[in-house]
């Protein structure tokens, strides 16, 4: 993406909109918010990138947005996205 000075972008994903280009954003909200929509928009696997914000989420304690994240983004049912938590969790704490 580019920025001009007298031109607005904005990321219009499912029920949010984010403007771009008049604030920083920090890593967590430029991930979950702009890159993971983008890349599904454009049809490109986020499948690594989703994995590594719930790595992130989970890392930070905070399973209610891992989990939100996982069954949004990657479509998995409440007990599928609680598993790969688990097992995202699992893998973190053995490295």
């Amino acid at each position: 993406m580019s920025r001009t000075d007298d031109c607005r972008v904005f990321l219009v994903a499912r029920s949010f909109t984010l403007p771009l280009g008049s604030s920083n954003l920090d890593l967590a909200r430029a991930r979950d918010g702009v890159a993971i929509p983008l890349l599904a928009l454009l049809g490109k696997s986020n499948q690594a990138l989703v994995e590594d914000s719930i790595r992130h989420w989970v890392s930070r304690n905070d399973r209610i947005a891992a989990k939100a994240l996982a069954m949004s983004v990657l479509h998995l049912d409440s007990e599928a996205a609680a598993r790969l938590i688990e097992e995202l969790a699992r893998s973190s704490r053995a490295s």
